[in-house]
C-alpha cells in the first residue's frame, strides 16, 4: 500500500466529509478517519450524517477524545457539545465500538492510525514538538515495541509532519514519523490529507465548503 487518505478530526462537518471522500477516496489504496466525529458546529444533524457517511463507505475509524467524552457524559458544557443520548442506538453502538488505534503495513514499514499519540487521545506529536516530548511519553514504548515507522493522527487540528528518534536503533527500528491529518472543523482551517508512503510525501488540501484549494506539501 502506498496511498492513504487520512480524514482529520471531523467535528460534525458532513459536507466537508462527503466532499473529501468524493474527491479523494477513489485515488487512494485505503481511507482512515482519526475520530472526533461528534461535537461541532452542526450539532446532532451533522453528527448523525457523519456517522451515516462513515458507515456507508465502511471508513476505518478510530475513536477520539470527543467520542470518549460523549459516551461518558464528560465536557458537555461547551456550545458545540452533543447532548448525551442524542444519537440513535445504532449510531451509539457504532461509536462505542470504534477502536483506539489501527495498525497496517505500508511501503515504509509497520504503521499505526490513532487519534492522538497511540492510546493517549489527549496527546499528540506535532511538527514543532521537541523529541523528548515524544520519547519520554509512555506511548513511545508502543512505537518501539511495535516497530512503527509511521504514526497517523490528529487531535490538535494542526497539520504537520515530524520524525522522532531516541537515537538508539533497536531491531531495525530507529524512529517514527508522525503525521497530523488536521481537521474538517470549519473554524480551524479545514483540510483533506493525502499520504503517499512510496514517495514519502503528504498533501494537505484546504477545503472551502465543497471546494479544494492548492495543497501544502510536506516530505519526510
Amino acid at each position: 500500500m502506498t496511498r492513504i487518505l487520512a480524514i482529520g478530526d471531523v467535528h460534525t462537518e458532513h459536507v466537508a466529509l462527503a466532499a473529501t471522500l468524493a474527491r479523494f477516496a477513489h485515488t487512494v489504496d485505503r481511507v482512515f478517519c482519526v475520530g472526533d466525529i461528534v461535537d461541532g458546529a452542526l450539532g446532532l444533524s451533522g453528527a448523525s450524517e457523519c456517522v451515516r457517511i462513515l458507515r456507508r463507505h465502511s471508513i476505518e475509524t478510530v475513536a477520539g477524545n470527543h467520542e470518549r467524552w460523549w459516551l461518558c457524559g464528560h465536557a458537555r458544557h461547551d456550545a458545540e457539545a452533543l447532548p448525551v443520548g442524542a444519537l440513535d442506538d445504532d449510531a451509539l453502538e457504532w461509536i462505542a465500538t470504534r477502536p483506539r488505534f489501527i495498525t497496517l503495513d505500508t511501503s515504509v514499514g509497520r504503521s499505526i492510525v490513532a487519534h492522538g499519540f497511540g492510546v493517549d487521545d489527549m496527546a499528540c506529536v506535532e511538527a514543532t514538538s521537541l523529541p523528548d516530548e515524544a520519547t519520554q511519553h509512555p506511548e513511545w514504548l508502543r512505537m518501539r515495541a511495535g516497530k512503527f515507522a509511521l504514526h497517523i493522527g490528529g487531535h490538535s487540528h494542526r497539520p504537520g509532519v515530524r520524525w522522532v528518534s531516541d537515537g538508539v536503533a533497536l531491531s531495525g527500528h530507529d524512529g517514527t514519523t508522525f503525521l497530523n491529518a488536521g481537521t474538517l472543523h470549519r473554524g480551524h482551517s479545514p483540510c483533506a490529507c493525502v499520504i503517499d508512503t512510496e514517495r514519502r510525501t503528504v498533501e494537505w488540501h484546504p477545503i472551502d465548503g465543497e471546494r479544494f484549494g492548492t495543497p501544502r506539501v510536506g516530505r519526510w
